[in-house]
């Protein structure tokens, strides 16, 4: 064997050993201690790999939940990790490039398992709920919950309600024998009442009629 055949040979299985990132799937979650054990794409299982999240040191962030059969992508470092996600004072060990100090990061799916959306739009999404912000600022809320629509729109009957019994009032009142004393006080709070009658009726109905 020549020397640039010997020196290629050596070159090739030191760029092997090298990690930086790799395809994966989980097939088993902790979520308390928020490590996963993935299979990569050559069928190789690797434990309690931390998972990455976009946060504030656990005060606020972005949280993707996981779970088994979640695909995504290993992320490795040059060093060892342990001692660093173990809050120790020293991090030095000898060893280097190796694939269980990697971060596992949800979302790089083969292509059948992507999340779509129309070009433009920008949303949140889990099993059971959708928020969708439009390009033209509306908001698109899709699910099986409806808590706070549902509240909402009890608010506005309610109020429809308050404003139905004040026109009550108003008519009964300048039918009375002090409809002249009451009138033109009952005439204005009645104008006042069916103004905001027609407008909460408008919100009621945008709100009943909400994309939910």
């Amino acid at each position: 064997m020549t020397i640039g055949k010997e020196l290629e040979r050596i070159f090739d299985k030191l760029k092997s050993q090298i990690k930086v990132a790799i395809p994966c799937e989980v097939i088993k979650y902790d979520h308390t201690k928020q490590v996963v054990e993935v299979k990569t794409e050559n069928g190789k299982i690797i434990p309690n790999i931390p998972i990455f999240q976009m946060t504030n040191n656990g005060v606020s962030g972005l949280f993707v939940p996981v779970s088994k059969g979640c695909y995504g992508a290993l992320l490795s470092f040059d060093e060892d990790l342990s001692a660093y996600l173990n809050n120790a004072k020293s991090s030095y060990t000898t060893r280097k490039h190796d694939i269980s100090d990697s971060y596992f990061i949800a979302g790089f799916t083969p292509k059948g398992s992507r999340l779509t959306l129309a070009e433009g739009k920008c949303g949140l999404k889990n099993d059971n709920m959708s928020v969708i912000l439009h390009a033209d600022g509306k908001i698109e809320i899709k699910g099986t919950t409806q808590e706070m629509v549902a509240v909402l729109s009890s608010a506005l009957g309610n109020i429809k309600t308050l404003i139905t019994g004040i026109k009550a009032f108003t008519t009964a009142t300048k039918s009375a024998s002090v409809e002249t004393t009451l009138a033109p006080a009952s005439t204005a709070l009645e104008t006042i009442a069916i103004t905001a009658e027609t407008a909460i009726n408008l919100d009621k109905t945008n709100l009943d009629t909400m994309k939910v």
